[in-house]
């Protein structure tokens, strides 16, 4: 069985007029040195789905310091990302994926929640076969 790994993470404040661009995102993977914490995490996720006997496909885990809102270019950008580096890997058959729930986009004037299950749809779309995907 083959796994599917990568995120988007970051927390929003609302009331911060700094918005939160692509670049204020730090770009982990397992075993980089950028982000101890995430990357940690991943390398851990590697060792729990090989020592289950599946196979491990790394992306990444984007994650930004709590701030204003993600802009709207910014979170396509990363999700793009995402998308492009699941569909090099087809087919797999399960993908973890994390969006933050507290991660808020700017569309044109109005604020909203990342749409969870609109992104996974969109996932799932990708992988075109019958894959397991949560978060």
């Amino acid at each position: 069985m083959k796994v599917f790994v990568g995120g988007i993470i970051t927390e929003t404040n609302t009331f911060s007029p700094v918005p939160t661009g692509f670049d204020d995102y730090v770009i982990v993977r397992p075993d980089s040195s950028d982000s101890a914490l995430e990357s940690k995490t991943l390398t851990h996720l590697q060792n729990l789905i090989q020592q289950k006997g599946l196979t491990f496909y790394p992306s990444f885990i984007a994650i930004a310091e709590p701030g204003g809102i993600t802009t709207r270019s910014a979170y396509e950008q990363l999700h793009e990302m995402l998308l492009e580096e699941l569909k090099q890997l087809l087919p797999v058959d399960l993908i973890p994926i994390e969006f933050s729930n507290y991660c808020i986009t700017a569309q044109s004037r109005e604020h909203r929640l990342n749409s969870r299950p609109a992104s996974l749809q969109r996932l799932f779309q990708a992988s075109q076969q019958q894959s397991t995907i949560f978060s």
